[in-house]
């Protein structure tokens, strides 16, 4: 059973309120990603992960019944632990890992990505970085500039087959560093030599972060809807 975990735990600290519940042109910010996992065909579970505080939630009373709602983890990495301990899963089962607070994936994407996991194993969205990039510590002057060149940024979704991401997740425990700052399962994999196609769909996927990224997300979407 290939399934979606969607990542909605997160504290929203720069966005002053819950976004993920944010109205985005009148809908919630979480439906728009879970609106196109629905449609996708090869997904048969959709897990969210959300804040306990917003268990409740009208929204979450009315989704159809292969969808769960359950509390996530204070990190990311937690959250994505306690849906992955939350399904019944087959080595071979596709799951599917993406923050709900990225609503412009289409149905192409995660099509790209299942055939990817099944060429590669394992596939995450990115993109080169178009702006300059300094290396800092403690905010202290810079210490270089890097080459973007050689530079990707990469985002959810993210997905793999369920034996590789036990198998990357289970490394990580033993030595350490599966909560370290800021990593994902893409770090995980990387970590771990595995390998990883990157699926490049362009800078629209963009996380909304910031009640600026909302305003400037709708315009984007009116603009496609025009």
């Amino acid at each position: 059973m290939n399934i979606a975990i969607l990542l909605a735990a997160g504290q929203s600290r720069r966005f002053k309120q819950n976004k993920i519940f944010s109205l985005l042109n009148q809908k919630p910010l979480l439906d728009y990603s879970l609106s196109v996992f629905l449609q996708f065909s090869e997904i048969q579970q959709i897990i969210i992960v959300i804040n306990s505080k917003d268990i409740e939630r009208p929204f979450l009373k009315k989704l159809p019944n292969n969808v769960s709602i359950i509390p996530g983890g204070e990190t990311r990495m937690l959250s994505a632990e306690i849906a992955l301990e939350y399904a019944n899963l087959n080595d071979d089962d596709i799951v599917f890992i993406h923050d709900a607070a990225r609503p412009l994936i289409t149905l192409g994407l995660l099509t790209q990505l299942s055939n990817a996991v099944h060429e590669v194993g394992a596939a995450v969205c990115g993109m080169p970085v178009k702006n300059t990039i300094i290396e800092c510590i403690e905010h202290k002057p810079f210490l270089r500039t890097l080459a973007r060149e050689k530079l990707i940024e990469i985002y959810s979704p993210f997905a793999a087959k369920w034996k590789l991401i036990k198998k990357a997740r289970n490394r990580a425990k033993r030595e350490g560093y599966l909560n370290y700052p800021g990593f994902e399962d893409t770090c995980l994999f990387i970590t771990d030599d595995m390998e990883v196609k990157i699926i490049c769909d362009g800078y629209h996927n963009i996380k909304i972060t910031t009640p600026e990224d909302l305003v400037f997300v709708s315009q984007l979407l009116k603009n496609y809807e025009s």
